[in-house]
């Protein structure tokens, strides 16, 4: 099609843009040409013509201020609602904390859920209540996280407990929501799963040895335990099997590889699907190794967590390498401790107690 053709048709489309223009709706518009909505939105600006304004816009003013107050209960009042020549909803909206005014389209603040501009800082309207969230909670991370505080659903204001060390953090619930796993930052190394096997075993007495090197082909991968030198167990989470952020396919073949290595070692190869509560886990576990498992108690996780206070005392006379070897912690994990202590490195931390390096 040369230019002339191309000018041609769209003065074809612009005159039955203008013919339907008046009874259709924008989406109707743009069903009936066969385009895009931006194509409609292109003729509307080109012929200064708009179409039909949709339909959610001929309810009732009334409907609108009812449905506002609905939605926003003692949070933010409306006043002076009106629909302007395009068939939009507009009104004053007012904070009844701050007392900041403002003009709003309604359509889209309810749609939205966005509460004050001033004193809350943007949209962190709260899309769900604090009975969803604490429903959302137990359902991705039950027997792990306690909620203390519910600030926004969109802010990182509200406060949770780890279960298993009692470490308290701000977090923003929706981000936390909607990760396959959060883990605590003082107490857990690898996954939630990972974490309860290896404090189940403990309490049990039962040997085992975890975070194992295999190499094969020249490649090393890690099986995450053996236990009583006969089991090789992979705890597999979310990310194996669900698409999303942190979803890996790769994973899986390496899952594949270990599998076979433990065979050829005379292992039997177990592999522990994504659970979410501790007693899953638990009960998982004991069906692999075939003997009953007791839970451990609350005072053995964390009798079996460092505290922060004890791994830095331990440090005055020992060096971190050593530190990590005798309290079985990771260095990351000092770090961590370095930096709740309020300390930018190790380093640092020795400077300021006139540590030598040892």
């Amino acid at each position: 099609m040369n230019n002339k053709e191309k000018q041609a048709f769209k003065e074809k489309q612009i005159k039955k843009y203008l013919s339907l223009v008046k009874n259709h709706t924008e989406n109707e518009i743009a069903e009936l040409l066969n385009i895009k909505n931006r194509t409609v939105r292109k003729y509307a600006q080109q012929t200064n013509v708009k179409p039909k304004p949709n339909k959610y816009e001929n309810k009732p003013l009334s409907d609108w201020f009812n449905l506002f107050n609905k939605t926003f209960s003692n949070e933010l009042s409306v006043s002076n609602i009106v629909r302007d020549k395009n068939g939009k909803v507009f009104g004053d909206v007012t904070c009844n904390h701050c007392k900041k005014q403002w003009s709003a389209r309604l359509h889209d603040k309810i749609k939205n859920k966005t509460m004050c501009n001033y004193c809350d800082k943007g949209n962190y309207g709260n899309k769900y209540t604090h009975e969803e969230v604490l429903s959302l909670l137990n359902n991705q991370y039950k027997d792990h996280w306690q909620w203390i505080k519910y600030g926004k659903y969109s802010k990182k204001d509200s406060i949770i407990k780890c279960t298993l060390c009692g470490f308290k953090q701000k977090v923003n619930l929706s981000d936390m929501i909607n990760t396959t796993s959060k883990r605590c930052t003082n107490c857990q190394t690898g996954s939630f799963g990972e974490y309860v096997i290896k404090h189940v075993l403990r309490y049990n007495n039962i040997p085992y040895v975890s975070e194992v090197n295999v190499v094969v082909n020249n490649k090393t991968y890690r099986l995450d335990f053996l236990i009583q030198e006969k089991i090789a167990v992979e705890y597999s989470g979310l990310q194996h099997f669900e698409k999303g952020r942190y979803y890996n396919e790769d994973i899986n073949n390496g899952v594949k590889v270990k599998a076979k290595w433990a065979v050829r070692n005379k292992y039997e190869f177990h592999e522990i699907v994504a659970k979410k509560t501790m007693d899953e886990i638990i009960n998982a576990l004991a069906d692999v190794i075939q003997q009953p498992l007791q839970k451990p108690t609350p005072e053995f996780f964390t009798k079996s967590n460092n505290a922060i206070d004890d791994v830095l005392a331990y440090m005055k006379t020992h060096s971190a390498r050593q530190t990590s070897k005798d309290l079985d912690i990771p260095i990351s994990r000092i770090k961590k401790y370095i930096q709740i202590a309020g300390y930018s490195s190790i380093s640092a931390w020795q400077a300021e107690n006139k540590i030598d390096k040892l």
